[in-house]
């Protein structure tokens, strides 16, 4: 088949209907932090609904946010663009100002030269990994749990965990004595339901339970247990998760955390629970724990729709926390504000609220 027979069936195949155009901006905007590494193009996140780039379609375009996308999932303008420093004869305002109009003018831009509709339309669809039309809904439903973080085998997990908090909270004895000798007070315990599992017939029997909520605070989706003494070995560990659950795809404490970081538009990161316990003892109410140093992927993509543009990295004091730290300002710095404030206790969870008055607020004005 020569090229332009090619594109005549590309183009008799891929002839959309309205639905199936919204279908594809939607799964571009899903997917946008690997569209923009795909199409070459550094962006900043500057709020929760939109990221700024310098445009990259016409020339001379220099402003780092003199082009706006809207990538909310769930704003009326959802993969609409617009180039602040357009002029009248700027090459940008040759294409429609959607997600394709946008991969559109990038292609002919690295090209130098017309690209023809249907192959855009090919390189969305196989950016999308979506062979025809008739797989584009499913496909862009799929996109859109990625974006928040979840696999679908995740989601099905989710659903067989079917505790409310409220059953949660009666099964388990509160508040947990462990951590009230290890210096947090009963009330914080209590406002993220810490306690011990005293049914013997469960996995967690006698454990300090951790529960995890989905972001609603209405469902429990897994629960970490610690033991109660240091008496551990590889058939009894110090740590157990409830099956099923994976700590990668979640950021512990999101639930309560998530009206601050929209309000402060900053997320504060720590390493563990007991972190995440002390900083909102002492009122910073936006910092969520990441189940230890490493930056998932899920996790990441959680931070890109949580309203936030600034994050603060509380990570370990010790080799293997700092290595996270600049791990996290790699990863993340080309689309957040990183601030990276210092403090001397070997975590976060070892300081006093006094001490984080003291003196670490001072190092988080106007970001708490």
């Amino acid at each position: 088949m020569d090229s332009t027979t090619k594109y005549k069936t590309m183009k008799n195949r891929f002839n959309f209907t309205a639905k199936e155009k919204i279908a594809i901006n939607r799964g571009l905007v899903a997917r946008y932090p690997e569209l923009m590494d795909a199409l070459g193009i550094k962006y900043t996140r500057t709020s929760q609904e939109c990221i700024h780039i310098a445009c990259p379609m016409h020339e001379g375009a220099d402003n780092p946010t003199g082009f706006s996308l809207t990538v909310d999932l769930d704003h009326r303008a959802c993969g609409l663009w617009y180039c602040w420093t357009a002029k009248e004869d700027s090459e940008c305002n040759n294409y429609k100002k959607d997600m394709i109009g946008l991969v559109s003018g990038v292609l002919e831009k690295h090209a130098g030269k017309k690209v023809p509709f249907p192959k855009v339309l090919k390189w969305c669809m196989d950016f999308l990994k979506c062979e025809d039309t008739s797989k584009l809904q499913s496909l862009v439903s799929k996109a859109e749990t990625h974006r928040q973080g979840l696999t679908e085998e995740t989601t099905k997990k989710r659903k067989t965990l079917n505790y409310t908090r409220s059953e949660v909270r009666k099964a388990l004895k509160r508040p947990a004595k462990y951590y009230l000798r290890r210096g947090y007070s009963a009330e914080i315990l209590d406002k993220f339901d810490v306690g011990v599992c005293a049914d013997r017939t469960k996995p967690m029997r006698s454990r300090v339970v951790v529960p995890v909520y989905d972001v609603d605070f209405k469902k429990v989706v897994g629960c970490v247990g610690r033991l109660q003494n240091e008496e551990y070995d590889a058939h009894n560990p110090k740590w157990k998760n409830s099956k099923g659950f994976s700590k990668s795809e979640y950021l512990y404490g999101n639930w309560i955390a998530k009206d601050h970081i929209r309000k402060t538009k900053t997320i504060v990161l720590v390493e563990g629970q007991g972190d995440v316990w002390r900083l909102h003892e002492a009122g910073i109410e936006n910092a969520v724990g990441l189940f230890g140093s490493k930056l998932s992927d899920a996790q990441s993509r959680r931070i890109q729709t949580s309203g936030a543009f600034n994050i603060v990295v509380l990570t370990d004091n010790d080799d293997v926390g700092k290595k996270a730290k600049q791990e996290i300002v790699d990863k993340m710095g080309r689309s957040f504000n990183i601030i990276t404030p210092t403090f001397t206790t070997k975590d976060i969870g070892e300081m006093t609220v006094d001490q984080i008055n003291k003196h670490l607020k001072p190092q988080l004005q106007g970001y708490i």
